[in-house]
Parts: structure tokens; C-alpha cells; sequence
């Protein structure tokens, strides 16, 4: 893939953009994101970098993985990410949810019998409590990192096949406003 470049500089994202589209790669990477810009920085730059792009080709924005930039790199016509988002949470005792990303270690969670989130499909959620996540997380149990990883990418797997089906049906900026509105972080 060639790597498009610019910083959060439009101006010089679009110019990148142009450029290595006319060298012929098979793909596209979009560089230099989730490194620490605002989440507008990071937008705007995916909004003029994308569009420049043969969208006969993959667009591919390196590093991203939190809801709200898969989101927005999605309405900006991204169509590949990857990102260690999932894992690296789940190794802090963090679970992505629908409603935000929230701290297992956190005492709120001891005595909770649900799972971290009732309607999901992964086996962490179909077999343990939140509370027993956080004691295993809390006494530094290995298996607490590994059954939020599992948690984790199966939320970021079910948010993307949902942006699929969504885009397919014609509802994705009513899907992402949805989305988006239930999220909070704790």
C-alpha cells in the first residue's frame, strides 16, 4: 500500500492523497491518525484525505480502533482498520460497550451478577459475571485480561457488521447518530 501523510494539515493531506493515488498501489494506508489528535483534527484530515482516493481500491486508516473514529472514518468512506484498542483495554481492565467504555476495576462493578453487557453474544458475556471479571482483574488473574479481550473484539466485530448491514440498507448516518448518543465514557 502506498502511505498517504500530512498531519492534520488539510491542505497537505489532500496533496499526499492525490499523489500517491497516481503511483498505483493496490490500496491506499492513511498514516499519521490516532496519535494523539483531536478527535476534529482527526476527522477533518480523514475527510480530506479520503475523497482523493480511488475508491476502486482499499482505503485503510492504520491504527484506529476506538468507536467514534471507526465510526467517523466510516462515513468518510474507510473501508480497513486495525488497531490494538480491543486488547489494550482489556489488559487495563477496560470493556468496550454500547453505552461507552467503561473501568471493570472499578468497585461499582463488585457485586454485579449481570454480565458486562446482557444482549451480547461473546462467551465472556454468555458465562461470567462483571463481577467476577473485576476479581479476576483486580487480583491480577491472567484470565481477566483474556476474557475482556474476547468481550472487546466481539464488540468491535458486531459494530462493524452493523455499520455493514446499515450502509447496505441505506440507514448509516441514522445508525452512526444512534450510535453515537448512547455512548458516554466513564
Amino acid at each position: 500500500f502506498g502511505i498517504v501523510q500530512g498531519g492534520a494539515d488539510p491542505e497537505l493531506r489532500e496533496r499526499s492523497a492525490k499523489e500517491t493515488d497516481q503511483l498505483g498501489f493496490d490500496g491506499h494506508g492513511i498514516g499519521g491518525l490516532a496519535v494523539g489528535e483531536t478527535a476534529p483534527e482527526r476527522d477533518a484530515a480523514m475527510r480530506a484525505t479520503i475523497p482523493h482516493l480511488n475508491p476502486a481500491k482499499v482505503r485503510y486508516v492504520m491504527g484506529l480502533g476506538d468507536t467514534d473514529g471507526l465510526l467517523a472514518a466510516i462515513a468518510a468512506g474507510a473501508d480497513l482498520f486495525d488497531c490494538v484498542i480491543p486488547t489494550r483495554l482489556a489488559r487495563h481492565g477496560k470493556a468496550l460497550t454500547r453505552r461507552g467504555d467503561v473501568s471493570l476495576k472499578r468497585a461499582e462493578w463488585t457485586a454485579v451478577s449481570e454480565p458486562i453487557e446482557a444482549d451480547c453474544p461473546c462467551f465472556t458475556c454468555r458465562t461470567y459475571s462483571a463481577g467476577y471479571l473485576r476479581h479476576l482483574l483486580t487480583t491480577g488473574e491472567m484470565l481477566g485480561p483474556r476474557l475482556l479481550t474476547i468481550h472487546n473484539l466481539t464488540y468491535t466485530h458486531s459494530l462493524l457488521a452493523e455499520a455493514r448491514a446499515t450502509i447496505i440498507a441505506g440507514g448509516y448516518d441514522a445508525f452512526r447518530a444512534g450510535r453515537l448518543r448512547l455512548r458516554r465514557i466513564e
